[in-house]
């Protein structure tokens, strides 16, 4: 589909352009590449569309690659493409179009393969007028027909011919508006290109439309330009070189220029469920003629800044900390970065806060801590408990229906200073403001006589009954010891008595050994007499064993 652009008003003439292939003809070894360009002559009226395929042998030729500078194509609908026997090409010229005797559309460079003769036609094209209906013009095709010899023949070389092409686009850059997609708050535009070879001049133009010629009035042979005082809007800047063969193509760079601020706005509070005390939403609709809205920068009283985009519907919500007179200050950017600014007070209901009514008036320590108080009825009440200096603890209770809540510490009250305090929350979060402090200072119990006296009285009766048992455990250790003395005495003396009876009857028994064993040197004793010799010596021995067994048990007793 082509593009066209320009209208015409009044009788329509058609006139007659030709698509040929330029050179038709040559001679070229095989192994060697030679270029081919596509040429449209229309000199009496301007052409802004041109199509064509054109087919070669693919047994004699190879194409290698094509080449689009210096092309009379400002656009190509379809990109020059090849495959191994045919290469096809559309693209347009915008206004006014092309209108001249020679203008190259696109070249192609050949590979000689083998000998022989070699066609290359047009198997279709098409040239259409720049006259608004895109009227075909085209009167016919010129194709054309090279002789490819062997690589061992030298076929004659020609003059050499150095052809010169005009120059192509120049890349155009700006370091004050790089990126042609955004905007930019300010009005002085510089723009930048690099020469191509042999350019012996340029000329420039700045407008809103896309697709200006700047002309063939040479500027000189500059590599930049600056452009101030540009107003607001979306602008082109056109440039155009020329070399010894003439002038160009046109090259072209949008840019963007917004200066303005955004509109005055008003910042509107929405009416929104009475329960939702804290979640406020607003109204925020700021209108750019310029570059458009971009974003903008919402805060509540002196916090910090937020981004917020709108997402169509305007409708900015926030959750406000505390009841109260609020301020939301709003900053718009457009996208140029200019800022309008605006803000709203507004005002949050809070929940009715609690009253304390009953609290320890002048305790003491060990006192129980009970608070009373009354509240929204049935909601959630938070009891704050601060001692002296330390973090406060809280605890939740439920008010009654009545309205009525309280509160009792786990731990009784030390020696300290407190304060006391209640807030009450709904369902939805929202939460009161704290009510009054209220402070309980705890004291040391008075000094109490009777009291002290009653423990005195009953100390010195503690000490009384305590001295009277150690008296009488003094006496029964006394008892003791006397009795185990007594009884020491006395086991001494049996122990004497019976060393003394043992020693008398050791004595008798030693004896009547001994006249035995004198009578045994003078005869031999009779069997009466050793029976009765070994009896004594047995009895003598058992009587001494039994003797120590005695006095053991003896010592042990003591």
């Amino acid at each position: 589909m082509f593009v066209c652009g320009g209208f015409a008003f009044g009788v329509r003439t058609t006139y007659a352009a030709t698509m040929y292939l330029s050179p038709a003809s040559g001679t070229y070894a095989v192994g060697k590449t030679f270029t081919v360009n596509v040429v449209v002559s229309t000199p009496d009226q301007a052409a802004n569309a041109y199509s064509g395929t054109v087919t070669y042998p693919k047994d004699k030729l190879e194409m290698t690659a094509i080449g689009k500078g210096g092309s009379i194509v400002s656009l190509w609908v379809q990109e020059p493409s090849f495959t191994s026997e045919r290469a096809s090409f559309e693209g347009v010229t915008f206004n006014p179009g092309y209108k001249g005797g020679a203008g190259r559309v696109v070249s192609f460079t050949f590979r000689a393969k083998a000998p022989g003769t070699a066609a290359v036609r047009f198997s279709s094209g098409a040239v259409l007028a720049n006259d608004g209906s895109g009227t075909s013009i085209l009167k016919g095709t010129g194709g054309a027909t090279y002789t490819l010899t062997a690589p061992t023949e030298k076929p004659p070389t020609p003059p050499p011919v150095e052809v010169v092409e005009v120059p192509g686009i120049h890349p155009i850059t700006s370091n004050t508006h790089p990126d042609p997609e955004k905007w930019y708050a300010f009005n002085r535009a510089t723009f930048l290109w690099n020469l191509q070879k042999g350019v012996t001049g340029v000329s420039f133009s700045v407008d809103q439309n896309p697709t200006s010629d700047p002309g063939t009035a040479s500027a000189g042979a500059l590599s930049s330009t600056t452009v101030e005082n540009i107003e607001d809007g979306v602008w082109y800047f056109h440039l155009r070189a020329r070399n010894q063969t003439g002038w160009g193509a046109v090259s072209h760079f949008k840019f963007q220029i917004d200066t303005k601020k955004p509109d005055p706005f008003i910042i509107n509070e929405v009416i929104t469920d009475v329960r939702e005390r804290t979640t406020k939403s607003f109204t925020i609709n700021a209108l750019d003629s310029g570059s458009g809205i971009d974003h903008y920068e919402v805060a509540l009283d002196n916090g910090a800044a937020e981004t917020w985009v709108d997402d169509g519907t305007h409708i900015y919500r926030i959750r406000v900390p505390g009841s109260g007179v609020h301020t939301l200050y709003a900053k718009v950017f457009d996208k140029a970065g200019n800022i309008a600014e605006a803000s709203v007070q507004f005002t949050v209901e809070g929940l009715a806060i609690p009253i304390i009514t009953e609290y320890p008036q002048s305790p003491i320590v060990g006192d129980e801590l009970v608070v009373k108080g009354t509240a929204i009825p049935n909601h959630k009440v938070t009891v704050w408990v601060q001692k002296g200096q330390e973090t406060p603890l809280s605890r939740d209770v439920t008010s009654d229906l009545q309205g009525r809540f309280a509160f009792v510490a786990d731990d009784t009250l030390e020696l300290a200073t407190y304060q006391v305090w209640a807030t009450v929350s709904d369902a939805f979060g929202n939460i009161s403001e704290p009510s009054e402090k209220e402070t309980i200072v705890v004291k040391e119990p008075p000094f109490d006589f009777w009291a002290w006296f009653t423990g005195i009285l009953i100390l010195y009766r503690c000490l009384i009954v305590i001295s009277f048992l150690l008296l009488i455990l003094l006496i029964l250790l006394w008892r003791y010891f006397m009795l185990k003395r007594r009884l020491t005495r006395k086991v001494d003396d049996a122990q004497d008595a019976l060393h003394k009876v043992f020693d008398l009857l050791k004595q008798d028994i030693q004896e009547q050994v001994k006249t035995l064993e004198q009578a045994k040197t003078e005869r031999e004793l009779t069997i009466e007499e050793n029976r009765v010799l070994e009896k004594l010596k047995f009895d003598l021995k058992s009587a001494e064993d039994y003797l120590y067994k005695r006095i053991e048990e003896i010592k042990n007793r003591k």
